[in-house]
C-alpha cells in the first residue's frame, strides 16, 4: 500500500551479481493496469509530496 496512491500490484525481478553478492530488485506493473497508472502518477509527484509515515 503506497501512502499517496494506494495499493500497487507489482511483479518483482531479482538481478544478481554473483561476484559482488549484490542484488537489484526491479518492480514493474502490467501496462494499462491500475497499478501502472498509479506508478505513472507517482512519477508526476516526484519527491515534491511529503507523506507522513503510516498515513
Amino acid at each position: 500500500m503506497h501512502p499517496a496512491v494506494g495499493p500497487l500490484e507489482l511483479s518483482c525481478q531479482v538481478l544478481q551479481d554473483p561476484f559482488q553478492s549484490h542484488a537489484l530488485l526491479v518492480h514493474t506493473a502490467t501496462p494499462g493496469s491500475p497499478s501502472h497508472e498509479r506508478l505513472q502518477l507517482l512519477t508526476a509527484f516526484g519527491s515534491t509530496v511529503d507523506v507522513a509515515p503510516g498515513s
